[in-house]
């Protein structure tokens, strides 16, 4: 029987997580499932008491130093009175805007880590909040603070979901755009806010349950933004989508369908 994980390991597994996830999903699965796998989902283990055979992966623009020193951070400030949500609320609770709550929880990440070890890859890592969308962090917020459903987690029952931002990348940027919750070309801060203002008129309390499935229209194949005509057909929300209703195609410079 699989024992009960304290919440300090689910946290700090899965901020080490939420931070690597951009690029190739295989890719970054990969570098998670070989650091799991080594530490038994124990990342303070890794980092304290490594086996001599390991070394710690590169990973696009980090190399292993970088996560190394990122999963070092994250062990330290999770052994912090409180853990990683002290560190988040202390941001949150002024405002309670999560924004601010990410801001300190990103600060509290950085100062922990000597300034010498201050490089590109780990700034790349920990994202600072600013216009961008954060998409790494609201993903991370998103386990943590929606309701266990198989998906996420709901271990920060101090927060409510409906505070929750949806963690945008291009994908659901685009299925937005479509669907005309939003006209902005980036996957900026302020098209995330615009997207989950939409969302929020179907569930005031937990925008964010669509993500999930909005992020698997594209990974499933199922929507391909256009450039595929019979999927947009068989699409259920043709009806909605400015592709896929009273559209027409043309052959691309491939020889794809493309939709304008």
């Amino acid at each position: 029987m699989a024992r009960k994980r304290p919440r300090s390991e689910i946290e700090t597994i899965a901020l080490f997580s939420a931070l690597l996830a951009y690029g190739k999903v295989e890719m970054f699965l990969s570098i998670i499932r070989r650091v799991a796998e080594i530490c038994d989902y124990s990342l303070r283990e890794l980092v304290w008491c490594p086996p001599r055979s390991w070394r710690w992966p590169a990973y696009r623009f980090a190399t292993g130093a970088d996560l190394c020193a990122l999963a070092r951070a994250i062990v330290v400030v999770s052994e912090l009175p409180g853990g990683l949500l002290a560190v988040f609320r202390r941001g949150w609770l002024h405002t309670r805007n999560i924004w601010e709550g990410i801001k300190a929880l990103r600060e509290n990440l950085l100062d922990v880590v000597p300034a010498t070890d201050h490089t590109p890859g780990l700034r790349h890592l920990l994202p600072a909040v600013g216009a961008s969308a954060a998409k790494r962090w609201m993903l991370f917020l998103r386990w943590m603070v929606r309701r266990d459903d198989g998906v996420d987690l709901g271990l920060w029952k101090e927060i409510s979901p409906s505070a929750l931002i949806l963690p945008l990348d291009r994908h659901i940027l685009t299925l937005a755009r479509d669907f005309g919750w939003t006209h902005r070309q980036s996957a900026s801060r302020r098209a995330a806010e615009e997207i989950t203002a939409v969302l929020r008129r179907f569930d005031p309390l937990d925008p964010v349950r669509y993500d999930f499935a909005l992020c698997h229209m594209g990974i499933s194949g199922d929507c391909r933004h256009g450039r595929d005509p019979d999927a947009c057909r068989r699409c259920r929300f043709r009806s909605t989508c400015r592709r896929g209703n009273g559209t027409s195609f043309k052959r691309g410079k491939r020889g794809r369908g493309s939709c304008e």
